[in-house]
């Protein structure tokens, strides 16, 4: 198999991984809302069974993490440059980013509410770029040759990963906030999920600091 093939392999990898994250996440952030509309304290396990759920999330989300960045790097190999030249690396890149965002921002603390959404847009993204935006693994034109390629392009893309988790905060803040305020929509029992996220200034603050 070739390089390039095996990295292709290695995104759908990544991918599939997410989506398994993504429920596991998805299953922790419904659970507890059912925790919390519960008239009363039904015992350890309706605690502990989301949470269990999250770390199952956290730890294929690092899987996934790392099978992205290995089909990065073997991309770089097959094209004998950095891999952010066009707009399949740069997506490629750039959800890493996001992704390594999340699980290192989990080490400080816990910002597993993040998971469903942050994994979500990140299997999103990698199938549209296998899907969209594929060309093949091929060296850059003479005008293109130039360090400042590196620089400019790989703090462009690092940036836009942070970024992107830093808006999907922001978007749950405003929800927050919108129910807390006893907005129509998100007043609604299908968004008790809400209830669930740091509070709306909590949100903000984090946002910000991404």
């Amino acid at each position: 198999m070739e390089i390039s093939a095996l990295s292709v392999l290695l995104v759908w990898s990544a991918a599939t991984v997410l989506v398994v994250a993504l429920i596991a996440f998805a299953i922790d952030l419904s659970r507890q809302a059912e925790h919390r509309a519960a008239p009363a304290f039904t015992g350890a396990s309706a605690v502990v069974a989301p949470r269990r759920a999250a770390a199952v999330g956290v730890s294929t989300t690092w899987l996934a993490t790392s099978l992205l960045i290995a089909a990065i790097v073997l991309r770089g190999v097959a094209a004998g440059r950095t891999p952010w030249s066009n707009m399949y690396e740069f997506t490629l890149v750039g959800t890493c980013a996001s992704l390594l965002a999340f699980v290192l921002l989990n080490l400080r603390r816990d910002a597993r509410f993040l998971g469903t959404f942050v994994t979500g847009i990140a299997t999103l993204f990698l199938v549209l770029a296998v899907n969209a935006f594929y060309t093949p693994a091929t060296g850059l034109f003479p005008a293109l040759q130039s360090y400042w390629l590196v620089i400019h392009v790989g703090v462009a893309v690092g940036a836009a990963g942070i970024f992107t988790v830093s808006f999907l905060t922001s978007s749950l803040q405003l929800l927050r906030d919108s129910r807390d305020s006893g907005g129509a929509i998100v007043g609604r029992p299908g968004w008790r999920w809400l209830d669930n996220l740091p509070t709306a200034g909590a949100l903000e603050a984090l946002s910000f600091r991404l």
